[in-house]
């Protein structure tokens, strides 16, 4: 009996080691954010990758949003005619880089058209969304404004704030610029023409782009960048 607890014990041992190292491989080559498990029952169980490592698992727990949805980043309701448990086909979109479809097998094989959230793009080898640096766009329109981001047939955004009140990058250098849009009471980052943070300067105090910093002074905005 001993010797069948022995085979037994290493063998729940080994699916334990070998499910672990599965368990760690699934955030290679992904992005930061939060992924359906679909091995799972229903899809309820979803996990968090960090620096392409796996940080945590977690689950749905609202019994009346059960299902984890990858590409709205949230648990959502039951409904079937649209269950992301069951993909059929994820398809990129011509004209954006930053949109995708995916088709659901449902019995009408219904297809819904989802954007990457800013400012991450659709790989196509991948099937997914990862950070801009790990994105060839070739033909494809690439994405660098928050409203470049917005599908036509998408009425919700993860982002509740109106893409424009985000100031653009485009044809702007990598560092701070004063924020026109708030008088340059606050000032916001660049990165590779895109935007990265705002930061609100202290009060009664503006952003100057001459000296990239915040200043007590009557000219709000020094230069005449527009959006």
């Amino acid at each position: 009996m001993s010797g069948i607890k022995i085979i037994v014990i290493t063998f729940l041992l080994c699916l334990f080691i070998i499910n672990s190292i599965c368990k760690n491989d699934i955030c290679i080559n992904k992005s930061n954010g939060f992924y359906a498990d679909y091995t799972s029952l229903n899809c309820q169980t979803f996990y968090f990758c960090f620096n392409e490592t796996l940080n945590k698992t977690l689950q749905c727990l609202n019994s009346s949003e059960p299902i984890f949805s990858t590409y709205r980043q949230r648990c959502i309701g039951v409904n079937p005619l649209y269950d992301e448990c069951y993909l059929v086909n994820i398809n990129e979109n011509h004209e954006n880089c930053a949109w995708f479809s995916v088709q659901l097998s449902t019995t009408s094989n219904l297809t819904y058209h989802y954007s990457c959230l800013y400012p991450f793009l659709f790989d196509l080898e991948s099937k997914e969304c990862k950070h801009y640096s790990q994105v060839q766009c070739n033909q494809r329109f690439e994405p660098k404004d928050a409203c470049d981001y917005h599908h036509p047939q998408i009425h919700s955004s993860i982002d509740e704030r109106p893409c424009w009140l985000i100031p653009s990058c485009r044809n702007k250098t990598n560092g701070f610029h004063g924020n026109q849009l708030q008088e340059c009471s606050s000032y916001y980052e660049c990165k590779d023409e895109r935007f990265l943070k705002l930061t609100t300067c202290p009060k009664n105090m503006h952003f100057s782009d001459k000296s990239k910093t915040c200043l007590i002074t009557l000219s709000n905005c020094e230069n005449s960048t527009k959006f």
